[in-house]
């Protein structure tokens, strides 16, 4: 299970918010002296599973699964681009034409992510982040 450091931003009904700091390059880079701020993105989570005695500004570890990372890559990368690799040269055969073929393309990927976006509440139930309190 990975780990991540990050800090309390938030605590309401549906669960806690954790802000910590993704850094582009990995933490076994030689060159890792080098990242800037531009090599950093903010991500803010939402986890149910945390002890109930935090408050904003508490640092805290938050431990997810690495099979997690990749289904849910597998969910949003992989599965849109294997749709488009199968259904472009399918339309392309059929003579639909280039300029049809791609904005029928375009019209399935905007369906797909709708779809993936509309099923939130079971992918939160399937991807969760388990927080600690973070200890000196």
């Amino acid at each position: 299970m990975d780990c991540k450091t990050g800090i309390v931003k938030a605590i309401t009904g549906h669960g806690i918010e954790v802000e910590f700091v993704r850094n582009a390059a990995c933490k076994e880079c030689h060159a890792k002296g080098a990242c800037n701020a531009i090599d950093e993105k903010h991500m803010l989570i939402t986890s149910t599973h945390y002890p109930h005695d935090l408050s904003v500004g508490d640092q805290v570890e938050v431990h997810y699964s690495e099979r997690q990372g990749l289904v849910a890559t597998l969910w949003a990368f992989v599965l849109p681009l294997a749709m488009l690799l199968l259904l472009l040269p399918i339309l392309l055969h059929y003579s639909v034409g280039e300029a049809l073929s791609a904005l029928i393309c375009l019209g399935v990927l905007v369906v797909y992510y709708l779809l993936l976006y509309m099923m939130r509440p079971h992918f939160s139930r399937k991807f969760s982040f388990h927080i600690t309190r973070k200890l000196s």
